[in-house]
């Protein structure tokens, strides 16, 4: 269990370091055949449950808002939600909630996948032995070492589109929760700070007035 919760911490991080630029920026696409916008916006989260029994451990999550919008279209927020978790773990339940500061809503989740994933990662290790005498021979081939782990994790995918009183409470609240359950196991996302106000500001976007980025 230590090892998955490290593995799924590293691989999380390794992400962030190799394409942070993508995440908490407000990007705008324009479609000239559908005449619409499309605004998104990537985020990182992390449960307030811990992964048991590490309580230094939580399961990441990684969150893609999306709201499509045009003269004759306006659709309201949808949410695309990918979260590591052991691979044991059960797949989303159909059901959870979205709670704001006034109210709590029964959301349904849509497209739920629950994907195996394996990366296998060898590590070889150079070395001279020295003789009786402790001297080291170095002109004799090197004694190598090699150490194959294998580390295995669960992605549990899912969407979820809001109603437009759903995206509004949105706007007006100061703290989003996202509750949702693998099996039996709840898994308590809460945004609040920089990130709901990058959420609260894409929704409020007009893309007409805002060029591709």
């Amino acid at each position: 269990m230590l090892r998955f919760a490290q593995r799924v911490f590293f691989h999380a991080m390794g992400i962030a370091l190799v394409s942070c630029s993508s995440y908490g920026k407000i990007q705008v696409r324009h479609d000239e055949f559908k005449n619409t916008s499309l605004v998104s916006l990537k985020l990182k989260h992390e449960s307030e449950e811990s992964i048991a029994p590490l309580r230094f451990y939580h399961y990441p999550a990684e969150v893609e808002y999306i709201r499509e919008t045009g003269p004759e279209k306006n659709v309201p927020l949808k949410l695309v939600v990918l979260i590591r978790a052991a691979k044991d773990a059960s797949p989303l339940e159909p059901a959870g909630f979205l709670k704001t500061d006034q109210n709590n809503f029964e959301i349904v989740l849509n497209a739920t996948g629950n994907e195996l994933r394996t990366e296998t990662m060898t590590q070889t290790t150079k070395y001279h032995n020295p003789d009786a005498s402790g001297f080291v021979d170095y002109t004799k081939p090197d004694a190598v070492d090699s150490k194959t782990t294998v580390n295995q994790w669960r992605e549990l995918t899912a969407t979820l589109a809001l109603t437009t009183d759903q995206e509004q409470s949105v706007l007006a609240t100061s703290v989003l929760l996202l509750r949702l359950y693998s099996g039996t196991q709840p898994l308590t996302f809460r945004v609040t700070g920089e990130d709901l106000r990058k959420i609260q500001s894409m929704i409020r976007l007009d893309p007409a007035a805002h060029g591709e980025s």
